[in-house]
């Protein structure tokens, strides 16, 4: 029996999904914290607002995970503007 293209997407979907669970348990990140990561790339330099908006969070929340994310050596802060108040951030080597 030929499988429909809906059955082989959801597949598709769910062997993601655990895959992507098995690489946040083994690195031991938040679901927040895995989207952070994907949400800058290499060599690119973002600010806090930035990741935040791309990973769907509030700034208090985004600073938070991204704090985390510092903290476990997967970002490093980066120069910015000469505001103090913002910090602006790029992936490390563990990070990429």
């Amino acid at each position: 029996m030929n499988k429909g293209i809906v059955e082989l997407i959801f597949e598709l979907k769910f062997t993601c999904q655990a895959k992507e669970e098995s690489i946040r348990e083994e690195l031991k990140l938040s679901p927040s914290e895995y989207r952070g990561l994907f949400s800058i790339n290499p060599g690119e330099v973002k600010s806090c607002m930035q990741m935040s908006e791309m990973m769907g969070l509030s700034k208090s929340r985004g600073s938070r995970v991204i704090d985390k994310l510092i903290e476990h050596g997967y970002l490093t802060e980066a120069k910015g503007d000469d505001d103090k108040r913002i910090y602006n951030v790029k992936l490390t080597v563990k990070g990429h």
